[in-house]
């Protein structure tokens, strides 16, 4: 969002300025939490003069949050709350998929979408290609396929949306593939997120793929 310049005196500069973020909630979490990762949450420019505006500092202060939750009345709960993929020591040029199980059980019949995102890598409709960093996080070496597989519905993708009656557990398999051709030896990691969210009105299963 473009805020329209205000002229200040030089001496006001060392005073912080008030800023408010209201969020809205455009699907809601199934399992109640909003989570919010680490970042750039806003900015805004401070200059001296008529600069133009082509010679201005993009960014002078920055705003950057640490991760936090909002939290609402559950409807699901996941049975996990994390999922670790370790592909354990690989030799150059393997090809590895790896699985882990996960589920959520609803307190009254709902209908849900699962789906898989990332902040660091690429998607599609099939699947989300996730990249991988050394140890020190700065250098992107590879990127893995993940996939969810539901048992509920069958089939796999990137997503799908399921009818949960209520007290019924909904299990999905997480997939990770990657192929190590090309990537340089060493220690790397990559993350994705498994996100739920209400749909309504429910009506019967799909999967998207």
């Amino acid at each position: 969002m473009d805020v329209p310049p205000v002229q200040e005196l030089a001496a006001s500069l060392d005073v912080t300025q008030p800023f408010k973020f209201t969020f809205y909630v455009n699907k809601f979490p199934a399992d109640g939490i909003l989570r919010l990762p680490d970042g750039l949450m806003g900015y805004y420019t401070r200059y001296f003069g008529e600069n133009p505006a082509s010679s201005r500092p993009p960014v002078t202060i920055p705003f950057y949050i640490n991760g936090f939750a909002l939290t609402f009345d559950s409807i699901c709960q996941w049975d996990v709350n994390d999922i670790i993929l370790d592909y354990g020591i690989l030799s150059p040029g393997d090809t590895r998929k790896i699985s882990a199980p996960a589920g959520f059980t609803c307190n009254r019949d709902s209908r849900v979408k699962v789906w898989l995102d990332t902040t660091w890598g690429t998607g599609d409709e099939t699947e989300v290609s996730v990249d991988l960093r050394d140890a020190e996080g700065t250098k992107t070496v590879g990127q893995s396929r993940v996939q969810i597989t539901s048992n509920s519905v069958g089939g796999n993708g990137r997503e799908v949306i399921v009818t949960a009656p209520t007290g019924v557990k909904q299990n999905f398999m997480v997939s990770s593939e990657l192929d190590t051709r090309g990537m340089p030896a060493g220690v790397f990691q990559g993350s994705a997120v498994l996100i739920a969210t209400l749909e309504s009105p429910p009506t019967g299963p799909e999967l998207q793929h």
